[in-house]
């Protein structure tokens, strides 16, 4: 993967939500396949793993992670 586009960003925002890569798939409209290609591709492992480091949840937002 050369580069992220708009896609790439929304399956790591609903991969942050708890989604399933078949959820995520179906409403980016892609494979599952692809979502999971994505997930092994480098490039989208650092950015996702820089969002996740930087991501400053709302409050009460932590709450859907118990």
């Amino acid at each position: 993967m050369k580069k992220l586009d708009e896609r790439h960003f929304k399956a790591m925002e609903l991969l942050m939500k708890k989604r399933t890569q078949k959820e995520i798939a179906e409403e980016i409209g892609v494979s599952r396949m692809t979502i999971h290609r994505w997930m092994k591709d480098p490039l989208f492992e650092s950015e996702f793993k820089h969002v996740l480091r930087n991501y400053s949840p709302k409050p009460g937002e932590l709450l859907l992670f118990y």
